[in-house]
């Protein structure tokens, strides 16, 4: 092994042999302030180098011995070759490269790259942050023997197996997870016998928001992952034996669990003191136990059995006849669809059962037991210790089918609660359902339905009989029908020629592709339809119109000059002044004409001055021409995603779509180069390569592609970004841009203009018009100035960060290489 020692003024380096042969030194050793040993071969070198001065090293590709102290922020890169690197006290960077290394860094807040390969690393005393190439979700983190553990799995890089000690922050790809010591003494094991996982011991902290262990199961493994991001994997074939079938988590304590537990088998589940959310699904009869604190229990469609504990819990179980008891506490208990069976310890004498907000309520006054104030939904029996009686699930609401008109009439107070807000209505065809408003969803039976002769086609409903709630209604009939809303606050969707009172009350009204007439009446409506000749009437208060497709009229109560019409934030604006009526102030898209009492108005929209081609041959669409001008909004809108949905809408108060020429599905690549009036606003989802041309206004281009991404912005002052995967291609041309790219391998240009460059995740390059000499560069705060002060080329003052090389054109210089 070749032997380097540096200190202070003594310089030393020795061949490798049986006799060590002193190698000449050419120039003054007094300025050996870093070292390269990038051209050795045959050996590696030990290395010792104390300088108190900032250094960098370079390892050769074999076993290299590197030991660097003395002070100072230093960089080594150990190359390829299983190397053990030794810094100082210094805020050093240290990077492993192939070969399994031994990376140790002294006291100092160390960066460290273990890179490819397994490696040993020790961050020694200081804030020291680990750098890995690919995503968390790319790792498995765990403990063994003390020592943490971080498996790279797949996804971007090879960073191997590494183990890691005084390492306290994990920068990944995508994220930073802070290490905090000693976090954790909890366990998890499985008794093959009884196969149960069982969690236990103590949790004194929680991070980045986990509250919870995470334990999850299915049918191929268990992991179960601790609030420092630990985690322990348990596959079908862990010792031989099937996986685990119940869960425990009695032991467990600091910390509650969050369990997801998906088994075909029954299983039964032992919760922590602590806060639990607890889902079962898989089927099976099941047995949860969710003890203390206010714990969330879900489970699927066996027959369950849910014991609540101490604690206010909300239980909720799935289709099945299941048995459920709150116990203590205040509990919210949801039984599902099945014959579901509440359990209560006292007399029924003991409890008082009232309706409060359109649920259930069950409080337990006095004698044995603790039930407390339980606020339950879809339990069909109520056991007490002395006897059980069934619920009587009622409503208060009508409904009644009128034969010789074919119109619904419901009626009377729906329950109240202020989560659901709305009663169901839903027709189709031949299915007509209504649900009563409330936790507590009823079905309300349709008088006169059933012995209806033919049950297609209903013509009509009416609401102006219902109080306490509004509806919500879908209806779909093939036949012209009305509908007439409640007081209330509605939400009326209509399939079919309709006509639309939806009365008072802030409505919310859909209609389909028919001739349709809607009236908003009183409050403040939401109204929209579908394609069609349309008539709307927002009448009183302040309503939000669209008209759809087809030749759309708003009819108004007032003459012409008592309103007010205005454009605000690219849409219409009506202000009723005065005069007849109470309009107040309507918003409204596509709407053709306005019907005043005295005069029709129709609203003309500029026809669009662009066209839009696909080439089947080249891919690529290009839109070309002279978009329209407007200062509400001003860009042409380009939207692009999947292999076949392209939308254009042309520059203007109206955003009028743009008809495309050829066949969607191929249009791979975008042009822009022959569009004028204004920039583009682009948004381009693609899973192939991509080619994106800009126009020579300022764009805003947004590119999710496959595998390549080239974006050429053109001039103007452009806003570029591209995804995560691909390895882009970005040129600014002339004006001042932002040029973000994601991960990858990426290649910038800035061009023209003084621009701002962020290379993202992976090893960016700036390509550079001049010289390596025709250059400043600067850094502020981690920013990057570079200034091109003259040569070939007009580069600008270009501020960049995460940009790994720069590429002049006469040499490449790696960023970290530059001392600035």
């Amino acid at each position: 092994m070749v032997q380097v020692a540096s200190s202070f003024s003594d310089l030393l380096v020795e061949d490798n042999g049986a006799v060590s042969v002193s190698v000449a030194i050419e120039g003054d050793p007094l300025l050996a302030q870093h070292l390269s040993l990038a051209g050795l071969t045959g050996a590696g070198a030990a290395v010792s180098w104390f300088d108190t001065r900032n250094s960098w090293m370079i390892g050769s590709d074999q076993d290299d011995v590197i030991t660097n102290a003395g002070g100072g922020s230093n960089v080594v890169r150990s190359a390829a070759g299983d190397d053990t690197v030794t810094t100082g006290d210094g805020n050093d960077r240290v990077y492993g490269g192939w070969g399994d290394d031994s990376l140790s860094t002294g006291a100092g807040d160390d960066v460290i790259a273990g890179e490819r390969g397994n490696d040993e690393i020790d961050g020694g005393a200081g804030y020291d942050k680990l750098l890995l190439a690919g995503n968390r979700a790319d790792y498995v983190l765990s403990i063994v023997g003390g020592v943490y553990r971080l498996s790279h799995l797949g996804g971007a890089g090879s960073d191997g197996i590494d183990t890691f000690t005084n390492i306290e922050n994990l920068q990944f790809a995508d994220e930073d997870v802070l290490l905090v010591p000693e976090t954790t003494l909890l366990a998890a094991s499985v008794d093959d016998m009884s196969r149960t996982l069982t969690v236990s011991g103590y949790v004194a902290w929680a991070s980045a928001g986990r509250t919870f262990i995470n334990v999850s199961g299915n049918s191929l493994r268990v992991e179960v992952t601790y609030p420092d991001g630990q985690k322990q994997v348990y596959s079908a074939i862990y010792n031989d034996q099937a996986l685990p079938q119940h869960l425990n988590l009695a032991d467990l304590t600091g910390v509650g669990g969050y369990v997801s537990w998906f088994d075909t088998r029954d299983k039964w589940i032992i919760g922590s003191n602590q806060e639990d959310i607890i889902g079962i699904a898989g089927g099976g009869s099941n047995v949860v136990r969710s003890a203390a604190g206010n714990d969330i229990v879900t489970t699927g469609d066996g027959n369950d059995r849910v014991y609540g504990g101490w604690g206010d819990d909300n239980l909720s179980t799935g289709a099945g006849d299941d048995l459920i008891t709150g116990e203590r506490g205040n509990d919210e208990i949801d039984g599902g669809a099945g014959f579901d069976t509440l359990l209560l310890v006292g007399n029924q004498d003991d409890y008082d059962l009232s309706v409060v907000d359109g649920a259930y309520q069950l409080s337990h006054l006095g004698g044995a037991g603790s039930d407390g104030v339980d606020t339950f939904a879809n339990i069909e029996r109520l056991e007490f210790a002395d006897g059980s009686f069934l619920v009587d699930l009622g409503t208060q609401l009508t409904a009644v089918l009128d034969e010789p008109t074919r119109t619904l009439f419901v009626s009377g107070d729906a329950a109240r609660d202020g989560d659901v807000a709305r009663i169901q209505i839903s027709y189709s065809i031949t299915v007509l359902s209504i649900e009563d408003n409330g936790e507590v969803a009823i079905s309300v039976p349709v008088e006169g339905y059933e012995s209806l002769p033919n049950r297609f086609n209903l013509s009509g409903l009416n609401l102006s009989g219902l109080t306490g709630a509004g509806a919500s209604v879908s209806w779909y009939s093939a036949n012209k029908g009305w509908l007439f809303g409640s007081n209330q606050s509605d939400y009326l969707r209509v399939v079919g020629r309709a006509v639309v009172h939806s009365a008072a009350g802030d409505d919310y009204v859909v209609t389909g592709d028919g001739n349709d007439r809607v009236y908003g009446g009183w409050g403040d409506d939401n109204l929209r339809t579908g394609a069609g000749d349309d008539l709307i009437a927002g009448e009183r208060g302040n309503d939000e119109i669209t008209g759809g497709s087809g030749f759309d009229t708003l009819l108004l109560v007032g003459n012409r000059a008592d309103y007010d019409l205005s454009i605000v934030d690219g849409a219409y604006q009506l202000s009723h002044l005065g005069g007849a009526g109470a309009d107040g102030v309507d918003t409204f898209r596509s709407v053709e004409a306005l019907q005043f009492a005295d005069v029709l108005v129709a609203l003309n929209s500029d026809k669009t001055q662009l066209s839009a081609s696909v080439d089947s041959a080249s891919r690529f669409l290009t839109i070309s021409g002279d978009a329209a001008l407007s200062e509400n909004a001003p860009q042409v809108d380009v939207y692009k995603s999947g292999s076949g949905y392209v939308s254009i809408q042309d520059n203007g108060v109206d955003k009028i779509s743009v008809p495309v020429e050829g066949d969607r599905q191929f249009a791979q690549h975008l042009n822009l180069s022959g569009m004028t009036g204004s920039g583009a606003r682009i948004t381009f989802h693609d899973t192939r390569d991509n080619w994106v041309i800009g126009s020579n206004q300022d764009d805003d281009i947004s590119v999710y592609g496959g595998d390549l991404v080239v974006v050429r912005s053109a001039a103007g002052d452009d806003i570029v970004s591209t995804g995560n995967n691909s390895d882009d291609r970005v040129y600014g041309g002339w004006g001042d841009d932002i040029l973000n790219t994601g991960g990858g391998t990426d290649l910038i240009a800035g061009e023209r203009g003084n621009d701002s460059i962020n290379g993202g995740a992976g090893f960016d390059t700036l390509l550079l018009m001049g010289n390596r000499a025709d250059y400043d560069l600067s850094n502020a705060g981690g920013v990057y100035q570079l200034s091109h002060h003259g040569g070939a080329g007009a580069d600008g003052i270009d501020t960049f960060i995460n940009i790994e090389a720069l590429q002049f054109a006469d040499q490449m210089v790696a960023l970290g290489d530059w001392i600035v």
